[in-house]
């Protein structure tokens, strides 16, 4: 039975990027070579061509790692994950609307009793990992819950919760446009 092995530091790999890279060097290459054998109007036109050709591709390279940089990853860069699951784990975490109410959500979702009962306090999201920090009034003070997810190596996503009740507290707005906890006593 052969088993995999991740590549060695000196194999080189086929990546999207090296593809790309290969294409522009070729085609600036042979372009180059047509520029110098030409003259009057052609030269001009390649001459431009061999000039803007370069940022055309470096602007939707730019476009592409702005919006979906996933896609420039070979298959071999997940070393032994299913590139499945992180890519959906990665877009979703990176890439998602941050959803502060259930009716923010673009698919249709079955409600029972009310689920924007908690407010957004804030959250904060990087490639792998997401924490928020969401609070509801309940009379004499606030619920506050805690939620961090992590994407592991193998794909999979751990949920951490915790959930308090904080006594005499009330949310109120802050100066970023977002909510935070204050003290009731620091109303009056």
């Amino acid at each position: 039975m052969a088993s995999k092995t991740a590549a060695s530091p000196r194999e080189r790999r086929l990546t999207p990027l090296w593809i790309i890279s290969l294409f522009v060097g070729l085609t600036e290459a042979v372009l180059a070579a047509a520029v110098t054998r030409t003259t009057g109007g052609v030269q001009v036109a390649l001459t431009v061509f061999v000039i803007a050709f370069p940022l055309i591709i470096a602007g939707a390279f730019f476009a592409i790692l702005w919006n979906r940089p996933l896609v420039l990853y070979a298959p071999t860069d997940y070393a032994g994950i299913d590139p499945a699951l992180f890519v959906e784990a990665l877009a979703h975490t990176r890439f998602g609307k941050v959803t502060t109410k259930t009716a923010d959500l673009p698919q249709e979702v079955k409600i029972v009793g009310n689920p924007d009962r908690f407010v957004l306090l804030f959250k904060a999201a990087a490639t792998t990992w997401t924490k928020s920090t969401k609070a509801m009034e309940v009379g004499t003070g606030c619920l506050v819950q805690v939620t961090t997810e992590q994407l592991n190596a193998d794909g999979s996503v751990s949920v951490a919760e915790a959930v308090t009740f904080v006594p005499d507290i009330t949310i109120n707005d802050d100066e970023r446009s977002g909510k935070r906890l204050v003290s009731r006593g620091r109303l009056q």
